[in-house]
């Protein structure tokens, strides 16, 4: 049986001497008189109580449906309180469905960021995460300096769904989100930038290796505050993956400055030359580099 209560972060407000408002974006806002039924709806629905059934007051529920929730599914122990309410102001008719797409949702990490942790937030948000052998369904990959394709190219090659965040020279760059046989991975990057630079995967392949800490004490570019909102960014996209929508990064790089005073984005088609996108996937352990 469905419990009706505003929507959370909906706030009763008062718009005028007559006419009260609850929300405040214009296309989900709802204006209402301040009349008996109204004040006798909302004290009811503030409160946690069902509203009395009479016609008025059905009158008044129809037309706060906009910011009513239900409010049964508002208790899941293995969200957040934060992240449930939210996910439920973002959809109040189907919110239980996509906590339950995020409770299917099994997310393999694989390098570090320093001092960068994604699992809380994972967590959070009702995402799981597993180890490689527990059938985990996207994977995250994170690294300071480029990622080896190689590790990559099983999970191309299964068909596994995975994210890339890495910190380059000071700068953050989230994705490609890549879906095997649907967007380009990254190795097609690569074969666009050779098209320009006929070295530039070869110098990625270079820099992923180059991983030994510098002879002189200097230590790796890493700002902390660019690299937490980078894997934040990461785990939101994950989180909009599990629910069935398409991630901002999905067949895209997002570009981050130092200072955030640059944000650059590039879409990126598969590429002919890639061999994920022109071989049979038994084929691909043998061919994917370009």
């Amino acid at each position: 049986m469905n419990r009706q209560v505003l929507a959370p972060g909906v706030r009763l407000l008062r718009r005028s001497r007559t006419v009260l408002q609850l929300g405040l974006a214009p296309e989900r806002r709802v204006l209402l008189p301040d009349s008996e039924p109204v004040r006798r709806t909302l004290d009811h629905l503030l409160r946690g109580d069902p509203p009395p059934d009479d016609p008025a007051t059905r009158e008044v529920l129809a037309a706060l449906a906009p910011v009513l929730v239900d409010a049964t599914g508002l208790v899941a122990p293995d969200l957040a309180d934060g992240d449930l309410a939210a996910v439920a102001l973002l959809d109040p008719s189907g919110y239980r469905a996509r906590v339950e797409a995020r409770r299917r949702c099994a997310v393999l990490i694989a390098g570090a960021l320093p001092g960068v942790d994604p699992r809380p937030l994972l967590s959070a948000a009702g995402l799981r995460v597993v180890p490689a052998d527990d059938a985990p369904t996207v994977a995250l990959a994170l690294a300071v300096g480029e990622v080896d394709r190689d590790d990559l190219d099983p999970w191309v090659r299964t068909g596994r769904p995975h994210l890339v965040v890495r910190l380059l020279e000071g700068t953050a760059v989230l994705g490609p989100f890549v879906e095997p046989a649907r967007t380009a991975c990254l190795r097609c990057l690569d074969a666009h930038q050779a098209d320009e630079d006929h070295r530039a995967a070869v110098l990625a392949a270079a820099h992923a290796r180059a991983t030994r800490r510098r002879s002189d004490g200097v230590a790796e570019p890493v700002d902390s505050a660019l690299a937490t909102l980078a894997v934040a960014w990461a785990v939101r996209d994950l989180v909009t993956h599990a629910e069935g929508e398409r991630p901002s990064t999905w067949s895209t790089t997002v570009q981050l400055s130092a200072t955030l005073s640059s944000v650059t984005q590039a879409e990126w088609r598969r590429h002919p030359a890639c061999g994920c996108n022109w071989l049979p996937d038994e084929q691909l352990s043998r061919t994917m580099a370009v």
